[in-house]
């Protein structure tokens, strides 16, 4: 090395000079560090794209779900990599102020120039610790820990989402299964013969009482959600939204947007007579005069509903004229003689209305008016008959969900007449036989769902600590030259070190190196008699300094002496002749 330099003409010797100025070693330092930081922002950029992405999907699929699970790995990796780069840069900043401040034996330096790697780090404590320094060794462990919760701190982003099976369901195009609407179907299975008019009428009935089970949901003018049946108070209409089964497993079910509404009025006539259920003939009052009626089915506290069977009949008080998807009911309330002996009683006059299906874009999607009229009437279906003159009726017991006194609430009436008939439909909806057409097919997936609270929380921290610690590694790393993490540049500083070996040694580890040389040094500076030429060294009579100072670095060590805080003592040992070889 010194037989090249010896042959490099003056002008290339004059170029291995560098200038050092805090200030152009401040921007050089800072943008090492802010360079990881942006990576680090751009990275936590990432996942909270990736991650509102795919929670604006809602339900994936398995595709899906396996492209979110490479890529926020690929996220968490390469954050997690950058972080390891982030910290790995300030311990190689911090390295040489640590060499600075105080003497250390050759084991030390060794360790402490390796600290960018954690295990050197826990070794310089394990070595501390043994020379009674409890607080390097705490130091240290804090320093592991630190970089720890930092790498923990990326992982623990997969806490911040989770996938939730329970009703997680997707469409695609495909087969599906439908209800058969053109019948209601008693067994559930579709027969070579239709089923008789009476058995339809009681199945249709059977489906109204049914649906007593299902879940009401309350809407005020919003599309219908996943709950069955759904009470629109604006509107005063019960809605029904018609399910799609995939054909494979009819588990998997899709909400359609496919719905129909069941809306109803009623008037209220007193009973005046025979309003305690105990006899037939009753009479009730209208605007006008009495009316005397004998019905089949009376019971004290009973609601009983009758079909009058107007498309047979064509009485005109029970007829509807509202079209072929209506029916009109009577609705019988007596009073309950053993709570209230002196009420009276209520005939109601409902009006049920079955309206058309709604986004219906297949002769299957559809209802016919025929079952419209039944499903209107349902609740007052009991078999059938012919006869002109006879009534359905059907009772509901004082305390069941159909049987409760409204006592003349027109409004409280219509909603349960309503009901039962929207009730029916949705159940004949879900248990008639099933054919395959084609439609939006179901598919089982996962509900992703994201805590954003949790996510900021963590990628702020590890933004946050990154930016801390980055400025105060910089700013308490400036105070003296940080040299470039080339093992290049490392060697040439330490080439004073180990000359002292002369041509043996090559094959030494550095804990033979240590041991052979057995001497303590600082990082430091030595300065010529001038004050303009610098240079570096580690040397056993460098005393430690609190800063380094700025200027030229470069030359012969010969005629140098360390450099000190003091300008006196400084002085007086630059008039001295220097004895014996400074370099150590």
């Amino acid at each position: 090395l010194q037989t090249q330099y010896n042959t490099l003409h003056s002008s290339e010797q004059t170029h291995l000079a560098r200038k050092h100025q805090y200030g152009h070693q401040l921007m050089h330092l800072l943008e090492k560090v802010l360079v990881r930081l942006v990576w680090s922002i751009m990275l936590a950029g990432a996942m909270v794209g990736c991650f509102r992405y795919f929670e604006n999907v809602k339900v994936l699929n398995n595709l899906e779900k396996n492209v979110f699970n490479v890529l926020s790995t690929m996220i968490y990796l390469t954050m997690g990599l950058n972080l390891a780069g982030a910290f790995k840069g300030m311990a190689t900043m911090l390295r040489w102020k640590l060499l600075s401040r105080k003497s250390h034996n050759l084991i030390e330096i060794d360790l402490i120039l390796g600290i960018p790697s954690l295990i050197k780090v826990f070794k310089l404590g394990l070595n501390a610790l043994g020379f009674g320094k409890p607080m390097v060794f705490v130091t240290c462990i804090l320093w592991i820990l630190i970089n720890c919760v930092a790498r923990v701190s990326v992982a623990f982003t997969g806490l911040t989402y989770s996938y939730d099976s329970a009703n997680a369901t997707g469409t695609e195009l495909g087969v599906v299964y439908v209800s058969e609407k053109s019948r209601f179907w008693p067994l559930g299975v579709i027969e070579e013969s239709p089923p008789a008019t009476g058995a339809e009428f009681q199945t249709a009935h059977f489906f109204g009482e049914y649906s007593a089970m299902m879940t009401d949901h309350y809407i005020e003018g919003n599309e219908p959600n996943q709950q069955i049946l759904h009470w629109d108070e604006q509107e005063r209409s019960w809605t029904y939204a018609f399910r799609e089964y995939n054909p494979d497993y009819q588990g998997l079910v899709a909400v359609t947007n496919r719905t129909i509404s069941v809306t109803a009025t009623c008037n209220a006539y007193p009973i005046v007579k025979g309003q305690s259920g105990l006899e037939r003939d009753i009479e009730i009052f209208n605007t006008t005069d009495g009316k005397s009626m004998v019905i089949e089915d009376v019971r004290p506290g009973a609601t009983v509903w009758a079909n009058p069977r107007a498309d047979i009949n064509k009485e005109a008080t029970w007829t509807c004229y509202l079209g072929n998807r209506c029916a009109v009911m009577a609705g019988f309330q007596f009073i309950d003689v053993d709570h209230d002996p002196n009420g009276n009683g209520t005939l109601f006059q409902c009006t049920v209305n079955v309206g058309k299906v709604k986004n219906a874009q297949a002769p299957e999607h559809e209802i016919d008016d025929r079952i419209a009229y039944i499903a209107a009437g349902s609740i007052g279906l009991d078999g059938y008959s012919d006869d002109p003159q006879r009534w359905l009726y059907q009772r509901y017991f004082l305390g069941t969900t159909f049987g409760r006194q409204v006592n003349g609430n027109v409004s409280e009436m219509a909603y349960l007449v309503s009901r039962f008939s929207i009730g029916t439909i949705a159940t004949m909806d879900i248990d008639n036989p099933k054919i395959k057409i084609v439609g939006m097919k179901p598919w089982a997936g996962v509900l992703f769902k994201v805590y954003w609270w949790m996510l900021g929380t963590i990628l702020g921290s590890i933004c946050g600590v990154q930016l801390v610690l980055g400025l105060a590694a910089v700013f308490v790393s400036n105070t003296v030259i940080v040299k470039d993490d080339s093992y290049l540049a490392t060697a040439r500083l330490l080439r004073p070190l180990v000359e002292r070996l002369g041509p043996s040694g090559c094959a030494l580890t550095g804990k033979d190196i240590a041991s052979t040389l057995r001497t303590s040094m600082v990082y430091g500076v030595r300065i010529d008699k001038a004050g303009e030429r610098h240079h570096l060294d580690l040397g056993e009579d460098i005393q430690p300094v609190r800063k380094f100072p700025d200027g030229w670095y470069d030359g012969d060590v010969g005629g140098m002496v360390p450099y000190t805080d003091e300008k006196q003592p400084l002085l007086s040992m630059i008039d001295e002749e220097p004895e014996g070889d400074l370099l150590v």
